[in-house]
């Protein structure tokens, strides 16, 4: 029987060739990637090359995130055991 680590890193590998399959993987992670306030407040939307935009909640919180935005590529990426993103764009979500 295949370990979880061993079958959840092949979802991720099909999931990286699917661009909206990769989005839907990292809305259903975002809590435990970036914590539980963070994530009420923010949900990743799409992927656009390296790029992942990320809808924000309010002004405060797209410039909260900004300046947390290193420390959240980087987590990704360790999660992913690879380069998956670059940057992160922040957009101020037009309706709640």
């Amino acid at each position: 029987m295949r370990s979880f680590r061993s079958f959840f890193s092949t979802v991720l590998r099909k999931a990286r060739a699917d661009p909206e399959a990769l989005v839907a993987v990292l809305q259903g992670l975002w809590p435990h990637l970036t914590g539980e306030e963070i994530s009420a407040h923010s949900r990743p939307v799409s992927l656009r090359q390296s790029t992942l935009v990320v809808e924000v909640a309010s002004m405060r919180w797209t410039r909260e995130l900004a300046g947390l935005e290193p420390m959240l590529v980087e987590k990704i990426n360790r999660f992913w055991d690879d380069k998956l993103i670059d940057r992160i764009e922040f957009r101020r979500r037009l309706s709640q």
